[in-house]
């Protein structure tokens, strides 16, 4: 595994990764979860205790349904009120779920932050069927092989493109000059033969999806940008090798349901949810701050 894109993603998860496949894993859908909050195909397993929980967490006009992912690859079903404590929310999954696991070790991840116990599922903007991740922090993790593809990488680290030159679904998409591109394996992932939202032609009102990047959950929407330059602004830093790089996610966005709103001067894309109906993570690009 390249060891630039290794360094990112453990300072990002905290957390060590490990060749070894027989480690846990982490796959396509585990990046679709941390960085937007995407629920893929999720097993539905209820709760084994459901008359032992606190009444107050599940009864009332503030209640959600939400799911939580295990690195293993388990998927837990559970209501809550939304000013729930994260602490709460780990004691729950403890006494329902996984009493092997003790509170004090789960690390919650949303939306690519980690939550922090002494906050509420509403300090976060976790709605109605937000995926949580959870894992143990500083434990050993590997990459599932079928998650990245090489095939698809490309150098923009010396690109310099003109403005406004290249279009994706009838979008223009700003491209990540700067940075090197590390493909996601997305090919026949989507159960969409033609893969015609990866297409390349530009034309507007097809199959072919726009171009955007990284994500930002509000109340209601989930927000990207076309703008590779307000990405990089918001992205997750690291250091390697005594450097400093940014990591940020590139998504193919579907273009007949995000509403285009400016925030503070710059474009952002809002779209109803971030599930992969709408957004779709294709790459992880990474470049020096």
């Amino acid at each position: 595994m390249n060891p630039l894109i290794k360094t990112g993603l453990e300072s990002l998860l905290k957390i060590k990764i490990d060749e070894n496949q027989n480690s846990n894993l982490i796959s396509y859908k585990d990046y679709s979860s941390i960085i937007h909050g995407v629920n893929h195909e999720h097993n539905q397993i209820n709760l084994k205790n459901e008359d032992n929980l606190n009444s107050k967490m599940l009864i009332g006009p503030d209640n959600i349904t939400f799911f939580i992912r295990h690195l293993s690859g388990r998927t837990y079903e559970m209501k809550s009120n939304f000013k729930c404590l994260i602490s709460e929310i780990k004691n729950l999954f403890f006494k329902n779920f996984e009493n092997s696991i003790k509170p004090s070790e789960m690390v919650l991840n949303y939306n690519g932050h980690k939550l922090e116990n002494n906050k509420q599922l509403c300090d976060y903007n976790i709605r109605d069927h937000s995926t949580l991740t959870l894992y143990f922090e500083n434990s050993t993790y590997s990459i599932d092989k079928n998650t990245f593809d090489p095939s698809f990488d490309y150098d923009f680290t010396s690109v310099v493109d003109k403005a406004n030159a290249f279009v994706r679904g009838g979008h223009y998409y700003q491209r990540p000059c700067g940075s090197f591109r590390f493909a996601l394996k997305v090919l026949g992932r989507f159960n969409e033969p033609m893969e015609e939202w990866l297409g390349q032609t530009g034309k507007e009102g097809g199959s072919e999806w726009a171009v955007s990047y990284h994500s930002s959950l509000n109340e209601e929407n989930c927000l990207t940008t076309p703008s590779f330059e307000v990405a990089k602004k918001n992205a997750f830093t690291f250091t390697y090798n005594g450097l400093n790089y940014y990591l940020l996610f590139q998504n193919r966005i579907n273009p007949s349901t995000f509403k285009r709103e400016v925030i503070k001067n710059d474009e952002y894309w809002k779209s109803p949810n971030s599930s992969s109906q709408h957004i779709r993570p294709y790459s992880i690009c990474i470049g020096r701050v």
